[in-house]
């Protein structure tokens, strides 16, 4: 009987301090992920007007995971640049409710996903020359020559 109460109890301690092991952490401290899918390779971010590190790449570089995110203020602010010249970057504004809780591997995650198609950007102007005023008349160029007599 004896035996049977301190088996009873061991069990009944590690069932209920594995239950402490296995809580989540507080939905407000797990930092969010941004998922965007994207028609250019390799593209840069801002957060918040900051230049952006924590970044990974997906699917040949078309996909981007922005990593690290705050989720306290209303809205979180994108800007995101292609690395190709000929598209315009694009700005995106995503408010924190629409990071959404996924629970893998016991790991929570907030993760928000967004589609965004770059469109091109303005045609960089080429470079002129230098335009001649007609009423400016250029001096002759002189070019030295060797006489012998001059030696």
């Amino acid at each position: 009987m004896n035996r049977t109460l301190s088996i009873l109890m061991a069990t009944t301690f590690l069932v209920l301090s594995g239950g402490v092991w296995a809580a989540p952490a507080e939905d407000d401290t797990v930092p969010g992920e941004l998922h965007v899918n994207t028609n250019s390779e390799y593209v840069k971010a801002e957060v918040n007007g900051e230049p952006w590190d924590s970044v990974e790449y997906a699917n040949r570089g078309k996909r981007m995971l922005i990593k690290g995110i705050d989720r306290g203020p209303a809205t979180i602010s994108f800007r995101l640049i292609p690395s190709d010249d000929t598209l315009a970057p694009i700005s995106l504004e995503v408010p924190s409710k629409d990071f959404k809780r996924k629970v893998r591997k016991r790991v929570l995650y907030y993760i928000a996903k967004r589609k965004v198609k770059f469109k091109a950007g303005a045609a960089p102007a080429p470079e002129t020359a230098p335009e001649e005023k007609p009423g400016e008349e250029k001096p002759p160029k002189v070019v030295p020559t060797q006489d012998p007599d001059d030696l």
